[in-house]
């Protein structure tokens, strides 16, 4: 659907399962290699693949800096950026979580969001340079915060999916901002309406000569050189 528009996102892939850690993680196991061969697949058509860090990575179980050494074992490179499993961060200090992705060289992290509906969790539209309390200023680690998921919408409600996607991203067109858009490709066939959403939005974007939509790599990498400059 992506390639139809020419467009591309980023696809991210757990390296710890419910059978290595928490109940909540993912079923499958990223070792086989039909996972190692989609990734190749993809990296070659232009996508990119980051890590989708455990359910329990904000309570170092394992850490996070496990996790991305282990990405590279699989599948050839460290992965540039994640998001954490459910959103999960550390309750008494999101902070923290966001510190050990810096501290293991993660250019990006796409966790800050809802998960029951669209909206700017950090009060802007817009890439964020996490701040680092240990250093008293930026940390290096660039937070692109999730707008809006498939979570966020009905599943079987194809108008009102697609319309609530419409709005939200003509909200952020009008700001000028970045709209940060997390699709579960395992509820494709299960959702329609969300399946369908998704379409409309690739549709929308490819049709915007004014909008660049670009992977969350491309984007925090712009954004540095942004601020660079």
């Amino acid at each position: 659907m992506e390639d139809r528009h020419g467009l591309r996102s980023a696809f991210y892939f757990a390296v710890v399962n419910r059978a290595a850690g928490h109940a909540c993680d993912v079923s499958y196991d990223a070792s086989r290699l039909r996972y190692r061969r989609l990734c190749r697949r993809l990296l070659s058509g232009g996508w990119e693949i980051g890590l989708h860090a455990a359910y329990a990575t904000c309570e170092d179980r394992p850490p996070v800096e496990y996790q991305a050494r282990r990405f590279a074992q699989l599948f050839g490179d460290r992965p540039a950026g994640l998001r954490h499993h459910y959103l999960r961060m550390a309750a008494d200090d999101p902070l923290r979580t966001l510190a050990a992705d810096a501290d293991a060289g993660f250019s990006y992290d796409t966790t800050v969001g809802f998960n029951d509906q669209p909206g700017f969790r950090m009060g802007v539209a817009l890439p964020v340079e996490v701040f680092d309390p240990r250093r008293g200023g930026g940390g290096g680690l660039i937070e692109l915060p999730m707008t809006l998921a498939d979570m966020h919408l009905p599943k079987d409600d194809i108008p009102a999916a697609v319309e609530a996607v419409t709005r939200h991203l003509q909200t952020v067109r009008s700001l000028g901002g970045l709209a940060v858009l997390n699709w579960h490709v395992g509820a494709w066939a299960t959702a329609p309406a969300w399946r369908e959403s998704y379409a409309a939005a690739c549709r929308i974007l490819s049709e915007d000569s004014d909008v660049w939509v670009a992977t969350p790599r491309e984007i925090a990498d712009w954004w540095r050189q942004r601020a660079a400059r």
